[in-house]
């Protein structure tokens, strides 16, 4: 589920459901034909959402996963449109 408006300084609000008790989540933004990344337009947090500020016009989906541990994740789930 996202939330929020496609324009400059927008904050936009992700929001997605896990059956996996994770240490934290890792969300990427995606432009169209992007693969995620953990280190280009990902961010972690500690529960199933995430606020974003100045999220443009360009990015047009999103991936999420689940960190279990500091050494391991699961599979990058999505991407999801908004």
């Amino acid at each position: 589920i996202t939330s929020g408006t496609c324009s400059t300084g927008a904050t936009r609000t992700f929001t997605w459901n896990s059956s996996i008790n994770a240490q934290s989540y890792t969300i990427c933004v995606v432009r169209a034909g992007d693969q995620p990344s953990t280190t280009s337009n990902a961010f972690t947090t500690t529960v199933n959402s995430k606020s974003l500020s100045n999220v443009t016009c360009s990015f047009i989906g999103f991936y999420v996963r689940a960190n279990c541990s500091a050494t391991e994740s699961s599979s990058w789930a999505g991407p999801y449109y908004f």
